[in-house]
């Protein structure tokens, strides 16, 4: 798996449009350097790649694993892996990369869990 930080960026960089935001308050949002945004926004800087991609992510309410698959997928191929990330061979990526992307995976998994539990909750309240 390549993923494509300058794609990343310029898809982040979109979703801050559509959500009316600057890098001023992703920058207060997120506790990350403008300059630091702005390199990884343009796809400049890789340091602390992961890092500022979640932190970004939580802020354009975007899940991150979303990003790195959308960064190098085709819509059909996204439309056949997302909700399946096992089905990326990991072992393409560096160590590190590989470490960073397992986490977002189970931070993922947890997420979904959680909205569906609550989507459970509510239709059960709603019935009665």
């Amino acid at each position: 798996m390549i993923v494509k930080i300058d794609e990343i960026g310029k898809m982040m960089a979109k979703r801050m449009k559509e959500m009316s935001l600057n890098a001023k308050i992703v920058s207060e949002r997120t506790g990350i350097a403008q300059s630091t945004l702005s390199e990884f926004f343009r796809g400049i800087s890789f340091k602390k790649c992961f890092t500022t991609l979640e932190k970004v992510a939580d802020v354009l309410n975007i899940p991150s694993l979303t990003i790195i698959f959308k960064s190098h997928l085709s819509d059909e191929e996204y439309k056949k892996l997302y909700g399946q990330p096992d089905n990326i061979d990991l072992n393409t990526l560096l160590p590190e990369y590989r470490k960073q992307v397992l986490k977002l995976v189970e931070k993922s998994n947890r997420q979904k869990r959680e909205m569906l539990i609550k989507e459970q909750t509510m239709k059960k309240k709603n019935s009665k």
